[in-house]
Protein backbone atom coordinates (compact mmCIF):
# COMPACT_ATOMS: atom_id res chain seq x y z
CA UNK A 1 0.00 0.00 0.00
CA UNK A 2 3.30 2.54 0.29
CA UNK A 3 3.43 4.89 3.23
CA UNK A 4 2.43 8.35 3.86
CA UNK A 5 3.95 11.49 2.09
CA UNK A 6 6.39 13.70 4.41
CA UNK A 7 3.34 16.34 4.11
CA UNK A 8 0.47 13.34 5.90
CA UNK A 9 3.13 12.38 8.26
CA UNK A 10 3.59 15.83 9.15
CA UNK A 11 -0.39 16.13 9.69
CA UNK A 12 -0.61 13.29 11.22
CA UNK A 13 1.79 14.17 14.19
CA UNK A 14 0.07 17.64 14.56
CA UNK A 15 -3.57 15.78 15.00
CA UNK A 16 -1.93 13.39 17.52
CA UNK A 17 -0.65 16.40 19.29
CA UNK A 18 -3.88 18.45 19.69
CA UNK A 19 -5.39 15.11 21.58
CA UNK A 20 -2.96 14.87 23.95
CA UNK A 21 -3.91 14.46 27.27
CA UNK A 22 -4.12 17.70 28.14
CA UNK A 23 -7.44 18.27 25.87
CA UNK A 24 -10.64 18.86 27.50
CA UNK A 25 -13.47 16.87 27.10
CA UNK A 26 -15.83 19.09 25.12
CA UNK A 27 -12.70 19.73 22.95
CA UNK A 28 -13.11 16.94 20.63
CA UNK A 29 -17.13 17.69 20.44
CA UNK A 30 -16.29 20.69 17.93
CA UNK A 31 -16.33 20.67 14.23
CA UNK A 32 -12.55 20.54 12.44
CA UNK A 33 -11.88 20.61 8.92
CA UNK A 34 -8.65 18.86 7.18
CA UNK A 35 -7.61 19.08 3.18
CA UNK A 36 -5.66 16.22 2.14
CA UNK A 37 -4.01 16.11 -1.14
CA UNK A 38 -5.11 12.68 -2.55
CA UNK A 39 -8.14 9.98 -1.85
CA UNK A 40 -5.28 7.75 0.09
CA UNK A 41 -4.75 10.24 2.07
CA UNK A 42 -7.98 11.05 3.30
CA UNK A 43 -8.64 7.46 4.41
CA UNK A 44 -5.40 7.45 6.20
CA UNK A 45 -6.64 10.50 8.06
CA UNK A 46 -9.87 8.80 9.03
CA UNK A 47 -8.27 5.79 10.06
CA UNK A 48 -5.79 7.31 12.30
CA UNK A 49 -8.10 9.85 13.70
CA UNK A 50 -11.06 7.03 14.65
CA UNK A 51 -7.82 5.14 16.21
CA UNK A 52 -7.03 8.18 18.36
CA UNK A 53 -10.55 8.81 19.26
CA UNK A 54 -11.07 5.60 20.58
CA UNK A 55 -8.26 5.55 22.84
CA UNK A 56 -9.21 8.49 24.03
CA UNK A 57 -12.86 7.52 24.82
CA UNK A 58 -11.43 3.89 26.44
CA UNK A 59 -9.80 5.75 28.92
CA UNK A 60 -11.93 8.15 30.20
CA UNK A 61 -14.48 5.78 30.78
CA UNK A 62 -11.92 3.06 32.09
CA UNK A 63 -10.23 5.80 34.58
CA UNK A 64 -14.21 6.92 35.66
CA UNK A 65 -16.33 4.20 35.59
CA UNK A 66 -15.03 0.80 34.62
CA UNK A 67 -13.02 -1.32 36.32
CA UNK A 68 -10.40 -3.92 35.91
CA UNK A 69 -10.42 -6.69 34.37
CA UNK A 70 -13.26 -5.22 32.28
CA UNK A 71 -12.15 -4.09 29.26
CA UNK A 72 -14.13 -1.14 27.24
CA UNK A 73 -15.83 -2.23 23.84
CA UNK A 74 -18.02 0.52 22.58
CA UNK A 75 -20.53 4.03 23.82
CA UNK A 76 -23.40 5.38 22.65
CA UNK A 77 -25.14 8.46 22.75
CA UNK A 78 -28.69 7.98 24.13
CA UNK A 79 -32.44 10.02 25.51
CA UNK A 80 -33.75 7.61 28.25
CA UNK A 81 -37.32 9.30 29.82
CA UNK A 82 -35.93 12.72 28.04
CA UNK A 83 -32.53 12.80 29.63
CA UNK A 84 -29.22 12.50 28.13
CA UNK A 85 -27.34 9.43 28.60
CA UNK A 86 -24.43 7.44 27.44
CA UNK A 87 -24.47 3.83 27.13
CA UNK A 88 -20.98 2.35 27.44
CA UNK A 89 -20.46 -1.64 27.48
CA UNK A 90 -17.58 -3.35 28.88
CA UNK A 91 -16.67 -6.96 27.72
CA UNK A 92 -19.01 -7.52 31.33
CA UNK A 93 -21.44 -4.91 31.96
CA UNK A 94 -23.40 -1.95 30.09
CA UNK A 95 -23.49 1.07 31.88
CA UNK A 96 -26.37 3.92 31.71
CA UNK A 97 -24.47 6.93 32.74
CA UNK A 98 -25.62 10.38 33.00
CA UNK A 99 -24.20 13.30 30.82
CA UNK A 100 -24.99 16.98 30.31
CA UNK A 101 -23.70 19.13 27.43
CA UNK A 102 -22.29 22.62 27.19
CA UNK A 103 -20.05 21.97 28.24
CA UNK A 104 -19.92 18.07 28.11
CA UNK A 105 -20.07 16.31 31.55
CA UNK A 106 -19.79 12.29 32.49
CA UNK A 107 -21.91 12.44 35.81
CA UNK A 108 -22.82 9.78 37.69
CA UNK A 109 -23.51 6.05 36.48
CA UNK A 110 -27.01 5.31 37.10
CA UNK A 111 -26.94 1.78 36.87
CA UNK A 112 -24.98 -0.83 35.33
CA UNK A 113 -26.31 -4.49 33.83
CA UNK A 114 -24.99 -7.66 33.24
CA UNK A 115 -24.63 -8.61 29.96
CA UNK A 116 -25.20 -12.26 30.60
CA UNK A 117 -28.44 -11.07 32.19
CA UNK A 118 -30.59 -9.59 29.23
CA UNK A 119 -33.33 -12.08 27.86
CA UNK A 120 -34.04 -9.90 24.67
CA UNK A 121 -33.76 -6.92 22.73
CA UNK A 122 -36.57 -5.22 20.69
CA UNK A 123 -35.98 -2.87 17.83
CA UNK A 124 -38.05 -0.73 15.84
CA UNK A 125 -38.18 -0.27 12.08
CA UNK A 126 -38.25 4.20 12.36
CA UNK A 127 -34.68 5.41 10.82
CA UNK A 128 -35.82 8.61 12.41
CA UNK A 129 -36.59 7.59 15.96
CA UNK A 130 -33.93 4.28 16.28
CA UNK A 131 -35.32 2.71 19.86
CA UNK A 132 -33.89 0.00 21.69
CA UNK A 133 -35.80 -2.03 23.99
CA UNK A 134 -33.62 -4.12 26.57
CA UNK A 135 -35.52 -7.06 28.52
CA UNK A 136 -33.82 -8.02 31.14
CA UNK A 137 -33.59 -11.27 34.25
CA UNK A 138 -34.05 -9.47 37.09
CA UNK A 139 -32.86 -12.28 39.31
CA UNK A 140 -29.75 -13.02 37.41
CA UNK A 141 -28.84 -9.27 37.32
CA UNK A 142 -28.81 -8.96 40.89
CA UNK A 143 -26.95 -11.66 41.54
CA UNK A 144 -23.80 -9.70 39.64
CA UNK A 145 -24.54 -6.45 41.51
CA UNK A 146 -22.01 -5.63 44.08
CA UNK A 147 -20.29 -1.84 45.69
CA UNK A 148 -18.85 -1.22 42.07
CA UNK A 149 -21.59 -2.14 40.01
CA UNK A 150 -24.51 0.13 40.93
CA UNK A 151 -28.20 -1.07 41.22
CA UNK A 152 -29.36 2.46 42.40
CA UNK A 153 -32.69 3.06 41.02
CA UNK A 154 -32.56 0.13 39.17
CA UNK A 155 -35.68 -1.94 39.50
CA UNK A 156 -37.18 -2.72 36.18
CA UNK A 157 -36.95 -5.53 33.59
CA UNK A 158 -37.37 -3.41 30.68
CA UNK A 159 -35.22 -0.44 29.87
CA UNK A 160 -35.21 1.42 26.46
CA UNK A 161 -33.43 4.26 24.49
CA UNK A 162 -33.48 6.25 21.66
CA UNK A 163 -30.40 6.69 19.52
CA UNK A 164 -29.48 9.28 16.97
CA UNK A 165 -28.70 7.22 14.18
CA UNK A 166 -29.90 3.41 13.38
CA UNK A 167 -26.45 2.73 12.52
CA UNK A 168 -25.30 3.85 16.37
CA UNK A 169 -28.16 1.44 17.78
CA UNK A 170 -27.61 -1.22 15.59
CA UNK A 171 -23.93 -1.20 16.22
CA UNK A 172 -24.60 -1.75 19.73
CA UNK A 173 -27.36 -4.52 19.15
CA UNK A 174 -24.60 -6.41 17.29
CA UNK A 175 -22.04 -6.02 20.07
CA UNK A 176 -24.16 -7.19 23.27
CA UNK A 177 -25.47 -9.83 21.16
CA UNK A 178 -21.99 -11.01 20.83
CA UNK A 179 -21.02 -10.68 24.14
CA UNK A 180 -23.83 -12.17 25.42
CA UNK A 181 -22.94 -15.52 23.07
CA UNK A 182 -19.28 -14.95 24.96
CA UNK A 183 -20.85 -14.92 28.49
CA UNK A 184 -23.53 -17.11 28.74
CA UNK A 185 -22.81 -19.60 25.14
CA UNK A 186 -26.46 -18.50 24.23
CA UNK A 187 -28.14 -16.87 21.26
CA UNK A 188 -29.74 -13.77 22.52
CA UNK A 189 -33.20 -13.30 20.97
CA UNK A 190 -33.75 -10.31 18.73
CA UNK A 191 -37.22 -8.78 18.23
CA UNK A 192 -37.95 -6.01 15.36
CA UNK A 193 -41.11 -4.75 16.91
CA UNK A 194 -43.08 -2.81 14.39
CA UNK A 195 -45.41 -1.98 17.19
CA UNK A 196 -43.09 -0.10 19.20
CA UNK A 197 -43.76 3.89 19.58
CA UNK A 198 -41.78 6.90 20.41
CA UNK A 199 -42.56 7.61 23.73
CA UNK A 200 -39.51 9.19 24.44
CA UNK A 201 -39.15 13.08 23.52
CA UNK A 202 -35.84 14.35 22.71
CA UNK A 203 -34.25 17.00 24.40
CA UNK A 204 -31.83 19.58 23.18
CA UNK A 205 -28.81 17.11 22.70
CA UNK A 206 -25.64 19.45 21.22
CA UNK A 207 -24.54 17.81 18.45
CA UNK A 208 -21.37 15.77 18.36
CA UNK A 209 -19.98 17.25 15.66
CA UNK A 210 -17.93 15.85 12.79
CA UNK A 211 -14.53 16.63 11.36
CA UNK A 212 -14.76 16.65 7.32
CA UNK A 213 -11.60 15.38 5.94
CA UNK A 214 -11.76 16.62 1.89
CA UNK A 215 -9.04 15.25 -0.25
CA UNK A 216 -8.78 15.25 -4.16
CA UNK A 217 -11.83 13.61 -5.41
CA UNK A 218 -13.91 12.97 -2.59
CA UNK A 219 -16.72 15.00 -1.31
CA UNK A 220 -16.80 15.90 2.35
CA UNK A 221 -16.47 13.14 4.27
CA UNK A 222 -17.65 13.55 7.97
CA UNK A 223 -16.13 11.31 10.63
CA UNK A 224 -18.74 11.33 14.04
CA UNK A 225 -16.13 11.93 16.44
CA UNK A 226 -18.91 10.74 19.30
CA UNK A 227 -18.83 7.27 17.53
CA UNK A 228 -16.57 4.42 18.10
CA UNK A 229 -16.05 2.33 15.03
CA UNK A 230 -14.76 -0.99 14.94
CA UNK A 231 -10.93 -1.62 13.90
Amino acid sequence: SGSVSHKAKMGFSKVKRMFNANTAFKDFLKTKQFLSSTPFECLQWIFVLHKLLRNIWQTKFESEHIREPEIYQRHAFVIKNTHDRVLVASNRFLYNIEITYKPTTLKECKWSMYIGSLTRISVNNDNSNPIISLGVDEKIALEHFDSFHKGKKWSKTEHIFTFRTTEERNKLVVLLCRLYTEITNKALEIIMDETTEERRSHSNVEQSGAIALTGAGLSSIPVALTSTPSL
